[in-house]
């Protein structure tokens, strides 16, 4: 049973968002800040109550926008990235561009809306908690870089 009329796949890059259907060739560039979320809210206004919206982890860089959506009330999935490249490798695609995963994500989530649960944000504490175990993580990984680099023969 479908729940949706729409199918949306964003490519969230570190400057501009990509969106693509997954019944359409053609994408979509918006700048990854507030203007731009504001100019894809606008140009798809009428699209987005009907539509599925689904995403990859890109290293932060999606957070914003994932909040954004959510607290507009939009479906939205965040797909994990080895299952999406999977997928994309399944149908035989091996070009990388922002365009082709925004398609390609589009059409994950036309083909596998019934399985796929929507995006739930984290607590304010919860949220906290994460990014500051993540930053001591990074920060162990400097240290150890740092001792392995001053006992390297010069």
């Amino acid at each position: 049973m479908t729940l949706y009329t729409t199918f949306i796949g964003i490519d969230i890059g570190k400057y501009e968002i990509v969106a693509g259907f997954h019944d359409k060739k053609s994408t979509t560039s918006f700048p990854n800040d507030p203007k731009g979320f504001d100019a894809f809210f606008k140009a798809y206004q009428t699209l987005l109550k009907s539509s599925f919206v689904v995403l990859e982890t890109t290293g932060g860089y999606e957070k914003l926008f994932l909040d954004t959506l959510v607290k507009k009330g939009i479906a939205v999935h965040r797909a994990n990235t080895r299952q999406v490249k999977a997928f994309i490798y399944s149908l035989g695609s091996k070009g990388k561009t922002d365009a082709l995963d925004a398609l390609a994500l589009a059409r994950y989530g036309y083909e596998r809306q019934d399985r796929l649960a929507l995006y739930q944000p984290l607590d304010q504490t919860l949220s906290l908690l994460q990014s500051l175990a993540q930053r001591r993580l990074d920060l162990n990984q400097m240290l150890v870089s740092e001792k392995n680099r001053t006992k390297a023969p010069t």
